[in-house]
């Protein structure tokens, strides 16, 4: 059994099946394959999701080993959000219903991560190294409330050129420090990444025999 997983580049095809696997399989007792498609950007993604979802939930590319197609995006980047959603809640809220509802299948979900991926790293400082650590520490009481304004990649370079003397790279240190942090850090420092695992978990579970 596999989950179809969309993604917008390479960063999060390096990190994302291994993470959600590490997440998603201790609550299962078996193995859970994560097939990523790579859309090399998030407006691809946008764009092109609902023809992908319906080749995997419904077309040529259907069959029974799909426990569900899911698409992760980052908050922070896409234009696509109308005037009226100023907050990260509305944002991610108006996108979700949007995707979802032009999908129109039960069996795929819209996640972001809140406001990127890295918000993520921010919850473990022990994987960073020591140069950086009290600097990630004072980020991470509420990661996915790392902002619009200075969203954690940002931040994450800029701690790195002033504590490391070189910024910070996504598909060189994030993947090392992705393999390196504990699940459990992650959600009990991001709500939302926390509900992502427990809707697969949950779908997981009811594919079961």
């Amino acid at each position: 059994m596999k989950f179809v997983l969309f993604i917008e580049g390479d960063t999060e095809k390096d990190v994302l099946p291994g993470l959600l696997k590490r997440c998603i399989e201790p609550d299962l007792k078996r193995d859970v394959g994560i097939q990523p498609v790579n859309f090399h950007g998030w407006a691809n993604l946008w764009r092109e999701a609902r023809q992908k979802a319906e080749f995997y939930l419904r077309g040529a590319g259907h069959n029974s080993d799909i426990i569900a197609v899911v698409s992760v995006m980052d908050l922070y980047g896409p234009d696509i959000y109308p005037p009226h959603c100023a907050t990260a809640k509305e944002r991610m809220t108006w996108a979700k219903s949007k995707i979802e509802k032009e999908v129109g299948h039960d069996r795929f979900r819209q996640y972001f991560a809140v406001h990127e991926l890295e918000a993520w790293l921010l919850s473990q400082s022990s994987v960073f190294p020591k140069e950086a650590q009290k600097d990630i520490q004072a980020l991470s009481v509420k990661p996915e409330e790392v902002n619009f304004v200075r969203p954690p990649k940002k931040r994450l370079h800029e701690i790195y050129e002033q504590r490391l003397k070189r910024g910070y790279q996504p598909r060189i240190d994030g993947a090392k420090l992705f393999r390196a942090m504990e699940p459990s850090a992650v959600r009990s420092k991001c709500p939302i990444f926390s509900a992502m695992i427990d809707e697969l978990i949950r779908f997981a579970k009811d594919s079961e025999p």
